[in-house]
């Protein structure tokens, strides 16, 4: 039996899906992590999580939000097979909070029970045979500014990660993860290639491009190869600014407003992997910095300064092929691109990243652009503990993220004073 069959409720309809048939989505985790002489087969549990998280993913990108009612919120019910899913039933409640947090729907979960697939036996029986080590930390690898900060730092402190990447059908981030990865493994001889650990998932017929699962695909994923080799941390590099991610005005509160790194939404994946009976912590080491102090802060600075343009912070990076570029580049207005510029000026770095504008001329950068300014001159002195909350409850540390998001709205300010907006 090679089938992992789900049931989907969806607008009064109900279908079956089989996320190992190709026609239903690529996927290439298992072909990669086979390959890899560094993992063991994980546990069980790891994987369930994972089977969760691509049926959560497969139904995020088929069904379009404008459908929904009210133009943004679905109503998605799911019957997902799991290898242990008494454990998962009893933790129903925390996994359904968690998905309707991160993207903004209505989830309802049961699970049913399965066996291992004669696909999952052979790719066990495989990895019997390789010779595992053990590694502490998992480091999510993105090609962004932020992740190869952290990747600079975790090796500069003597650290000896595995990364993990996603990518995406188009050009997008690949070229950018493989160009950051041949510049650290140049930097930093003791790294091996099997220490980059890259996959690519993505349902055949996904049209909603909001993808607010995608972090718990991501992360899911991630926990599979961390159970692979006994890691007992996931390492998340995300600025704090960009975690809270304060909605700039409140018409931006839904489709502008990602949760993907949010602390409320660690704290309930965090007890989710406890309630799992997985030791894993998942960790920001950055969430009480903004983008621009990451930058200042580089424990390589010169490696930074000599590769900053080859990381990619762009929301849309294959906007440009609309263009007529045949390469995905920055489009250099959107909310990532604009935090991201200020960042790379307050670390005081000559910003030699092409950009496809840098003016705010075009319609649809002048509308961040008013965006940016709205939101810098109604929340600059307003008390930021209440303004910090606005995107999700923050559970813990209110004047430190208070602190970030003032800090923030500074270096967004100052950048766009610097270029005369």
């Amino acid at each position: 039996m090679n089938k992992i069959v789900g049931k989907v409720f969806y607008d009064e309809k109900v279908f079956e899906v089989d996320l190992a048939d190709s026609k239903i989505q690529s996927n290439n985790f298992w072909k990669y992590f086979t390959k890899n002489s560094y993992l063991s087969f994980p546990e069980e549990i790891s994987i369930d999580l994972m089977i969760i998280s691509e049926f959560v993913y497969y139904c995020d990108r088929l069904f379009l939000r404008e459908s929904a009612v009210d133009g943004w919120k679905r109503d998605i019910s799911l019957e997902i097979p799991l290898l242990n899913d008494e454990i998962f039933i009893d933790n129903t409640e925390l996994l359904q909070n968690l998905l309707n947090f991160l993207t903004g729907d209505n989830w309802t979960l049961s699970f049913c029970s399965r066996e291992l697939t004669d696909w999952e036996e052979r790719i066990r029986l495989k990895c019997v045979e390789k010779s595992s080590e053990d590694f502490q930390d998992i480091c999510m690898f993105s090609g962004g500014l932020d992740s190869y900060i952290g990747a600079i730092d975790l090796l500069e402190e003597g650290e000896n990660p595995i990364f993990v990447s996603h990518y995406g059908g188009s050009k997008g981030t690949l070229p950018y993860q493989v160009s950051l990865k041949e510049k650290l493994m140049n930097v930093y001889p003791r790294l091996e290639s099997n220490q980059f650990f890259q996959f690519y998932i993505a349902p055949q017929n996904g049209r909603e491009d909001t993808t607010r699962s995608r972090s718990f695909l991501f992360f899911s994923h991630a926990i599979v190869v961390a159970t692979s080799v006994n890691a007992k941390r996931l390492i998340v590099p995300e600025n704090g600014f960009i975690s809270i991610n304060v909605p700039l005005t409140f018409a931006r509160s839904g489709s502008s407003s990602t949760r993907t790194t949010h602390p409320y939404y660690f704290k309930l994946f965090q007890e989710l992997l406890l309630n799992l009976g997985l030791n894993i912590e998942i960790f920001n080491p950055f969430k009480f910095l903004t983008k621009g102090q990451m930058v200042q802060n580089c424990r390589n600075q010169k490696l930074i300064r000599e590769t900053v343009e080859d990381t990619m912070s762009c929301s849309k990076p294959d906007y440009a092929r609309w263009k007529r570029y045949s390469d995905p580049i920055h489009c250099g207005f959107c909310i990532p691109c604009t935090i991201r510029r200020a960042s790379i000026f307050a670390g005081e770095i000559d910003d030699k990243t092409p950009y496809l504008t840098t003016n705010y001329s075009t319609p649809e950068a002048n509308s961040n652009l008013n965006a940016f300014r709205l939101s810098i001159a109604q929340n600059m002195t307003k008390d930021p503990e209440f303004i910090i909350q606005r995107n999700g409850i923050i559970p813990d540390n209110f004047k430190s993220y208070a602190s970030i998001y003032k800090n923030g709205l500074i270096e967004l300010n100052t950048f766009l004073e610097s270029i005369g907006l």
